[in-house]
């Protein structure tokens, strides 16, 4: 289930996005979930990352004060966000966890964050398990992204030579994966319109007796 070897999690820091595309695709998502985190006011709560890798997100939730949980299947990259997030100062709480079966109690967190994931066959093929999953452990929120189908990323995919698979999905597919879990779409952004599949997407908890 590891998306990357736990030998390679270094390399794979360094030059993820380490092209001048990649870069403005990172600035973007790191734009993006800093204002998601200011208009929910997570800074006041605690978040679980997960998948965190090396901590790509982790450092800016604990900039902004958040009581940061770092969770993922590689060791290596569980280690490395804790590097990351010591580095700047901050405190967290470290797991290596198959988040389809997370070590917390029910509504244990104020927020998951879940990036770029669902793209992956397997997160794909079991994302409402994973979606029921990420809102036992939540309080209210649930973010995460997916890839929505856009041939024109698809086109730009193959002239690049890329030679990972990846599992867009319309919004339709979408919003029934979200309609079997207790949750409700509360906003829906593109990364960067028209030119990149990534999504971003908040959820909200359904709770009957709020």
């Amino acid at each position: 289930m590891a998306l990357v070897d736990d030998k390679d999690v270094s390399k794979y820091e360094k030059e993820r996005y380490g092209a001048p595309d990649q870069k403005l695709v990172d600035r973007r998502e790191q734009g993006m979930v800093d204002e998601i985190i200011r208009t929910l006011g997570l800074n006041k709560g605690r978040v679980l990352d997960a998948p965190c890798g090396y901590g790509r997100f982790s450092t800016l939730f604990a900039k902004h004060g958040v009581e940061i949980i770092c969770a993922d299947v590689s060791t290596a990259m569980v280690a490395r966000s804790q590097e990351r997030v010591a580095g700047e100062g901050h405190r967290g709480l470290y797991v290596v966890m198959d988040i389809r079966h997370l070590p917390f109690k029910a509504n244990a967190v104020e927020a998951t964050f879940t990036m770029r994931l669902f793209h992956h066959g397997f997160a794909r093929e079991q994302m409402g398990e994973i979606l029921t999953e990420l809102a036992r452990v939540t309080r209210r929120w649930v973010i995460l992204s997916y890839y929505r189908s856009n041939w024109l990323h698809g086109l730009f995919r193959r002239l690049k030579g890329f030679s990972s698979r990846i599992r867009m999905m319309t919004h339709a597919e979408f919003n029934a994966e979200v309609a079997c879990a207790p949750l409700v779409i509360r906003s829906r952004r593109p990364a960067i319109p028209f030119l990149h599949a990534q999504t971003l997407v908040v959820l909200e908890k359904i709770v009957h007796d709020r």
